[in-house]
């Protein structure tokens, strides 16, 4: 199993076209997975910080994300 952070080319984990890919974890529900980068100056780094199913779960909630109450 990859770590987290490592990076590699869609060829070599099997995925198309000429991007590359990280290794990360969704910042509200800790599931581990591939997810295509941006690739800027600095980093590179994941397009979102949460995965699919929580990014629908969020927005089903109102786009409350990150909004602290209390």
């Amino acid at each position: 199993m990859p770590e987290l952070g490592e990076i590699r080319r869609s060829k070599e984990i099997g995925k198309p076209g000429a991007s590359f890919w990280k290794w990360w974890e969704c910042e509200l529900c800790g599931k581990q997975e591939w997810k295509r980068t941006i690739l800027s100056p600095k980093t590179f780094r994941p397009e979102t910080k949460i995965c699919r199913p929580c990014n629908i779960a969020v927005q089903k909630r109102g786009f409350n994300y990150g909004v602290h109450r209390g």
